[in-house]
């Protein structure tokens, strides 16, 4: 069987930035690979541990190097379980909701602004010791993070 889908294996390494804060920097690497879909067995036993398998891709065992997540088409998964199969791997995937840079998406308009307002009332406090140009650099990422709400 060929493999026909194309996949892109993510690899997320964790670095600071300028500020101090945690980046998470993602490299993509694109191979090829079957797309299967989990059976119903195995999608209600991975439920009872709070998981919710969506997909399987099979692939060459050398081109998987333990990458946590994947993508396939415009979906982002995480790894949940791999199951090597001769000298192939199966990865069982679980679709995730997130965007272009692994940010949870907020859905909830209300929830969103609630916690715009949270934030902003932090930044405005007086008490919270942080130095000027944090402060700033703070503000500038909340209105860029708000844009469109």
């Amino acid at each position: 069987m060929r493999h026909s889908q194309i996949i892109k294996l993510i690899t997320v390494t964790v670095t600071e930035d300028s500020i101090g804060n945690q980046v998470a920097l993602t490299t993509e690497r694109t191979v090829y690979a079957n797309e299967f879909y989990v059976n119903q067995s195995e999608f209600y036993n991975a439920s009872v541990a709070g998981l919710k398998p969506e997909k399987q891709f099979e692939l060459y065992s050398y081109e998987y190097q333990g990458e946590p997540k994947l993508k396939h088409d415009t979906d982002t998964y995480n790894i949940i379980r791999t199951e090597k199969r001769g000298d192939k791997i199966r990865l069982t995937c679980e679709r995730i909701l997130a965007d272009e840079i692994g940010s949870v998406k907020l859905i909830d308009h209300q929830l969103v602004q609630d916690l715009k307002a949270l934030v902003e009332t932090i930044l405005a406090d007086e008490n919270v010791t942080m130095t000027a140009e944090d402060r700033a650099a703070y503000q500038a990422a909340l209105l860029a993070a708000f844009v469109g709400w």
